[in-house]
């Protein structure tokens, strides 16, 4: 599998566990074209409370283990 690929399937991963939380306005920015950048991708999602947003954190870190 490649970089590319295997990249992909992280984020698709990610995007996934915020909408298994109700994760709200996912923002995906691709950075890999700007030099110097400290990431390749950063993701950005909202979430109505405290409490929704741990669950988001939570369910985000369960599912990129399990991989």
């Amino acid at each position: 599998m490649n970089n590319t690929t295997e990249k992909q399937l992280l984020i698709d991963k990610i995007v996934e566990a915020m909408q298994d939380t109700k994760g709200e306005d996912i923002l995906i920015f691709d950075l890999s074209k700007i030099e110097n950048s400290v990431a390749e991708t950063f993701v950005i999602v909202s979430g109505n409370s405290n409490t929704q947003v741990s669950a988001i954190h939570g369910n985000i870190e369960k599912k990129v283990r399990n991989e």
